[in-house]
């Protein structure tokens, strides 16, 4: 099928931000320019306009990208293009049918934003009769009728060998060399038909595993004993009438039709089951209940030590706790009050004397505060009168002292009779001497008679109000004194002690035990407490209990069977629980022989699956054993198609190697290897370098090409760098003799050796020319 292609534009496509090929060769194209000048980047456009896929850049992403990490962006998009362009590669390719134009396209905003290589988001668009681009929906239905069907499988194999990947398939191993080739003989939807028996084959085979077989002589087993345990029960096997055993809880075994399966029923029969845990435990009843009371009195009667001994001293006057919290209140105060007034004078009127006017006035003092009051204002202030004026008294004294004696002194030299400090005129120096000694004498008389009018107050407020204040306070005080440290023990009991100190009381009255005959009588703290007599009686309360007669199961029968209600426990009779378990045991033989019905059927049922899946695993068995053997045969008498072109061909190209001599091929249809001869051994490729690897692997291409090829199109990314001189002559020999029919778009680096093909080519009369990428990267 003739594809020649005539052109390739590119737009912002890797290097090239716009750029045309024009190709007028239908034989030879040679791409001409240094690495990384964009020889590849051609050979990528073509593949992805052709396939929409470029494979080299899908084995790079999947063996060199953590996809967790993938970064955004597209290495397909040139660097400099603009957020709003198209990146695009168009073709213009000639075909028997005619000339067509082929178009890629994404948007780069969409390569950009997203992860990976973002191949799929080229879309495929062909040029219509009206000069538009039309958006091909069904791709590969579309390439398949223009390229041929396998079009994609194809191109990778057949039209382009890579300079990087030129020797991979050499390198696998035989079977995988084999698989990599499969399609070309036509075999390969039959080894996927073979893969997809054998994954069948491993489903069926879980079928008919180890397991399944033990689980059906399990199940015989169960059968067996099942019928077993039906012939040998000796249940009377007349009716007997259904009767509700509990009322309060609705139990899966206490209803009238019983279709529980019969391995259910047997664990209610049981030792250990519901109707004979239900007898045990009625049997066992009042001693339960019993245990229950006792720790029922344990719980309520028997708190910590410290508890009991405040109830006992405190409990009988907790109603109280108000009336002695005043008590307490007025005895501190009078102790304040008479700390404050014993302590004499003036130490009692150094105090601030402020109390509370309401407490005050509760005493009966004879007086009420204002009064109090007013009486110690009245005295502090005579008080303070007086120490003025004896303060002024000792100051004027202080200074007459000084003035005298600085008057006296030798440098003060004064002798006229006008005073130095106020200027007065006495007549004589003596008169001012003796008028300051007046004055002296005057001041002392008003001190004295100060001292004797604060001393008189001094005794009236003794004795009209410290003596009857004092007189009350000791009385009170007398009267408390024995009772105070009670009360302020009882006081200093919080609100959560006095409420758990009255339930506490409750509790003891709930039992029948009356404290009043244990609580404390007086109100001394060094009381002996009848805590042993409250003990003693609390030890009448409990019942006797046999503890071996209560299962470990029994709280739970109580709760989940009864609610806990004795009262359900004690309607229900031992006869009645034996008519009970009669009744079940007739219901699990009527279940047994349902049961034993339903699990023969599932065992026919399970017996012939197993049985079908042996048959099965064996006909596939035999089914893949024919497919394997027809098409092992088939792959080596097809694989004799292109024995004879490749051993030519890789004898063109392999010129210092044998002496030219050719390479076989050797196959049994499951691994493919190279022999440099029939009779040897070991694979050709041990014994070459990498440049006779890469002329095998063109060798090995060439043939494959002729052979299948569905298109005249090879593309080849630089073939001869590592090929000797003579190999070179030898492959473009082997071009223009063995592939004049086709369009063949190589590359080099070498300019001497694209001038050497170009010329070897016109010499055959077949067309050819060179494209300069170092000119069209720059353009």
């Amino acid at each position: 099928m003739k594809l020649n292609i005539k052109k390739l534009s590119l737009e912002n496509f890797k290097a090239f931000k716009s750029h045309e090929f024009e190709i007028t060769s239908k034989n030879l194209v040679v791409l001409d320019g240094p690495n990384g000048f964009g020889k590849t980047t051609f050979f990528d456009a073509v593949e992805l306009v052709l396939t929409g896929d470029i494979t080299r850049y899908i084995s790079l992403e999947a063996d060199t990208i953590d996809k967790r990490s993938m970064v955004q962006g597209s290495p397909l998009t040139y660097d400099l293009a603009l957020a709003g362009e198209n990146v695009s590669i168009t073709a213009e390719i000639e075909t028997d049918e005619g000339v067509f134009h082929l178009k890629r396209s994404a948007r780069k905003v969409d390569l950009d934003q997203g992860k990976g290589l973002g191949l799929k988001l080229f879309k495929l668009y062909t040029l219509s009769r009206s000069g538009e681009w039309t958006e091909i929906l069904q791709e590969k239905q579309f390439l398949e009728e223009l390229l041929g069907a396998g079009y994609q499988r194809n191109f990778k194999l057949f039209h382009y060998v890579e300079q990087e990947d030129n020797t991979a398939v050499l390198k696998s191993k035989g079977s995988t060399k084999q698989q990599k080739i499969d399609h070309l003989f036509d075999v390969g939807d039959y080894r996927t038909r073979i893969e997809k028996i054998e994954k069948i084959k491993g489903l069926i085979a879980k079928l008919k595993s180890t397991a399944k077989k033990e689980d059906l002589q399990y199940r015989r087993q169960e059968i067996e004993r099942l019928r077993q345990s039906v012939s040998a029960d000796t249940v009377d096997t007349a009716d007997v009438a259904f009767e509700r055993l509990i009322k309060i809880t609705q139990q899966p075994w206490d209803i009238a039709k019983i279709e529980a399966k019969p391995s259910i029923i047997s664990n209610w029969l049981s030792q250990e089951g519901a109707l004979n845990g239900l007898k045990r435990f009625r049997h066992g009843a009042s001693n339960f209940f019993n245990s229950r009371y006792n720790a029922a009195v344990d719980k309520a009667l028997k708190p910590k030590r410290e508890a009991v001994e405040s109830l006992l001293r405190f409990g009988v006057r907790m109603d109280e706790i108000a009336t002695y919290r005043e008590d307490v209140r007025h005895y501190d105060f009078s102790l304040l009050l008479f700390g404050s007034l014993d302590a004499g004078f003036p130490a009692s009127l150094n105090g601030g004397f402020e109390f509370d006017p309401e407490l005050f006035n509760s005493f009966n003092f004879g007086m009420d505060y204002h009064r109090f009051s007013s009486a110690v204002a009245s005295l502090k202030s005579a008080a303070a009168s007086a120490g003025l004026v004896e303060l002024a008294y000792n100051e004027l004294q202080s200074s007459r002292e000084a003035f005298i004696t600085k008057f006296s002194n030798e440098h003060i030299n004064h002798m006229a009779s006008d005073c130095p400090a106020c200027g007065h005129d006495w007549e004589t120096r003596e008169n001012l001497l003796r008028q300051l000694e007046l004055h002296r004498v005057t001041l002392e008389a008003l001190v004295e008679e100060n001292s004797k009018t604060l001393k008189a107050s001094i005794d009236e407020f003794k004795q009209q109000i410290i003596t009857p204040i004092l007189t009350v306070l000791n009385e009170h005080i007398a009267t408390q004194r024995n009772s105070v440290a009670y009360k302020k023990k009882i006081v200093d009991l919080s609100e959560e002690q006095v409420s758990y100190l009255k339930r506490l009381s409750l509790s003891y009255a709930s039992f029948g035990i009356d404290l009043n005959e244990f609580y404390s009588a007086s109100f001394s703290l060094d009381e002996v407490l009848k805590i042993k007599e409250l003990d003693d009686a609390v030890a009448l309360l409990y019942r006797p209990v046999d503890f071996d007669a209560i299962g470990e199961d029994f709280p739970d029968i109580f709760e989940q069977m009864f609610l806990s209600d004795e009262k359900s426990v004690l309607e229900i009779e031992i006869d009645a629980i034996d008519r009970k378990l009669h009744y079940i045991k007739l219901a699990y033989m009527r279940n047994s022989f349902a049961d034993i019905k339903e699990k023969e059927l599932s065992l026919i049922q399970a017996d012939e699956t197993y049985r079908k899946a042996i048959y099965l695993i064996k006909a596939m068995d035999k089914l893949v054993s024919i497919y394997n053997e027809n098409l092992n045969a088939y792959v080596v008498s097809i694989a004799k198609g292109i024995e004879v072109l490749f051993h030519i061909y890789s004898g063109r190209l392999l010129q210092n190697f044998q002496s030219g001599l050719g390479i076989f091929i050797e196959t049994d249809g499951k691994n493919l290897s190279f022999r440099e001869h029939p009779k040897k051994l070991h694979d050709a490729i041990f014994s070459m370098s990498s440049g006779q690897l890469s002329s095998l692997v063109l060798s090995f291409t060439l043939a494959l090409n002729k052979r299948y090829a569905k298109n005249s199109i090879m593309l080849i990314d630089d073939p001869v760098q590592s090929l000797d001189d003579i190999n070179v002559a030898g492959f473009i020999d082997l071009l223009r003799n063995e592939f004049s029919e086709r369009q063949v778009i190589l590359s080099t680096h070498e300019d001497e050796i694209s001038s050497y093909m170009q010329y070897k080519f016109k010499k055959y009369t077949l067309d050819s020319e060179s494209i300069d990428f170092k000119r069209a990267l720059y353009v």
